[in-house]
């Protein structure tokens, strides 16, 4: 099952072969004298006839050879290898040169530092997954459209129940997001712990939206490809200037779309320490819980959470100035971040250190949450000592079901995150022991765990709103209203 970086690389590959001549004699081009960059081993490959000796650039052209191409624009980089398939084929458009060689218009041989081709076994050299990383640095092999075709798989039933629950989560989690903060903003926002429910309603509201919303758009349109896989190929050629910006625009938004999604995350975690700290202070010091927690202090604490999460993921996502690591930033259930953080050790110090503070808080969360149950059982011993004496407390019981509402959903989404972590560990272990990337050349049982931790993690973002109308009457007597009214109004 193709993820979204497998897919769009998969297509990108799909589009550069489908310009390729059918019929493309080699031996009867002249040789090139000269390469300069190319190393011993591959002209000692071509001297033997084991690969075919790429033809030379005409005089009245500015080409420079296929494999400088690779080193000068590409540098193990797909977006600028983007932009080296919109200059060949654009030169191979102009009117006074129809018929260009192939080291300037074609993608004919991929070298072996393309990582997008790993994905994908081409039958026609019978190489597997598993043989390319053996390769040298620079054999060429040739790539034809039909083995791209073969690679994608057929639309199975699984497929079509996956989108069905990607869109049933994408819905649920939007709308009843949408509600919770309607509901709150109408009763009031003067309390601290109503201002971080809808905070937590917000970040989860930007998780259902981005998460599972981006997973419904990328599974519809792989569905449709390996229904059509021709007219697919035919749609994603990249055949102008304007179609291969557009491309990289794509990338570019996916790119700024994770972060924000990612961003949603990590602060919702940290959210969850300041609601912990905030039921804590209210039930073991209630005479020093307005002193020490304002409106104003919770406002300033959900924007530098905000703000400190955002700065801190930029740096997973945007490596360098002149690099797009849209590869890595679709979704780190579906991905390894194995191959760039081996080579880049401060990507690899910020996983770590992002790593261990969503343990750290994790256990912060837990032995709070430990502390807040154990005061909710004194409380509430009390409060029937109380009763039983003839000395009401009104309002104690419903604050105590509130704080014990609180707790449950903190204990939820920590079950959450234990999840989100295990999953990407394994993925990350599995990646290592195959020699792979992400789910790539992974058992249908291994994709579907991941997917269905996947689908756990997105189901929480509206387990919130559903624990409120259970547990608190208010709210689910005020959402009732709302829809109601709403339904009339339509």
């Amino acid at each position: 099952m193709l993820t979204m970086r497998n897919t769009c690389t998969l297509l990108l590959l799909a589009g550069a072969c489908s310009a390729l001549p059918e019929h493309l004699d080699w031996g009867a081009l002249p040789e090139y004298p000269d390469w300069g960059l190319v190393d011993s081993g591959l002209q000692q490959q071509q001297q033997e006839g084991q690969i075919p000796v790429a033809p030379p650039c005409p005089s009245n052209q500015n080409c420079v050879p296929y494999f400088q191409c690779v080193d000068d624009y590409m540098k193990n980089n797909e977006t600028e290898l983007i932009k080296f398939i919109l200059k060949s084929q654009e030169m191979c458009s102009r009117p006074d040169y129809p018929d260009a060689p192939a080291i300037c218009c074609n993608i004919r041989a991929v070298p072996e530092p393309l990582s997008f081709v790993k994905m994908c076994p081409f039958q026609s050299n019978n190489i597997s997954v598993a043989q390319w990383f053996k390769l040298e640095k620079y054999k060429v092999y040739n790539v034809n459209l039909s083995d791209i075709i073969n690679c994608i798989e057929p639309v199975n039933n699984i497929d079509i129940f996956q989108l069905f629950l990607e869109s049933l989560i994408t819905l649920l989690s939007v709308a009843a997001n949408t509600l919770t903060i309607v509901v709150i903003w109408e009763v009031s926002l003067s309390h601290p712990a109503q201002a971080l429910r809808v905070a937590m309603a917000v970040f989860d509201l930007l998780q259902g939206l981005f998460g599972c919303g981006m997973a419904v758009w990328n599974h519809s349109y792989y569905l449709w490809c390996a229904s059509k896989p021709e007219r697919c190929v035919v749609q994603v050629n990249v055949i102008s200037r304007e179609d291969g910006e557009l491309f990289i625009l794509h990338c570019k938004l996916n790119v700024v779309l994770s972060l924000i999604y990612w961003s949603s995350i990590s602060s919702s975690y940290f959210l969850l320490v300041f609601m912990t700290v905030d039921r804590y202070v209210a039930i073991c010091f209630p005479l020093k819980y307005h002193l020490s927690i304002s409106i104003r202090k919770t406002r300033i604490a959900i924007a530098i959470n905000w703000m400190t999460n955002l700065f801190f993921l930029l740096v997973f996502f945007h490596c360098r100035a002149n690099e797009i690591v849209w590869k890595a930033a679709y979704n780190p259930l579906t991905k390894t971040m194995n191959e760039f953080m081996i080579k880049k050790s401060l990507l690899n110090t910020n996983y770590a250190i992002h790593v261990i503070l969503i343990i750290a808080i994790i256990t912060c969360m837990v032995s709070l949450s430990v502390l807040i149950l154990y005061q909710l059982k004194k409380a509430s011993t009390r409060i029937k000592s109380l009763k039983e004496g003839m000395d009401e407390t009104p309002g104690s019981t419903e604050d105590i079901d509130f704080n014990k509402t609180l707790v449950i959903s903190m204990m939820v989404e920590v079950l959450s995150v234990l999840v989100l972590i295990l999953a990407s560990e394994s993925i990350v272990m599995f990646s290592k022991n195959n020699k792979t990337s992400g789910k790539m050349g992974a058992s249908k049982e291994f994709s579907l765990y991941i997917y269905f931790t996947q689908w756990f993690v997105l189901s929480s973002t509206f387990f919130n709103f559903l624990l409120y109308n259970l547990r608190i009457p208010a709210f689910r007597s005020k959402s009732l209203n709302i829809i109601k009214n709403g339904v009339k109004s339509c």
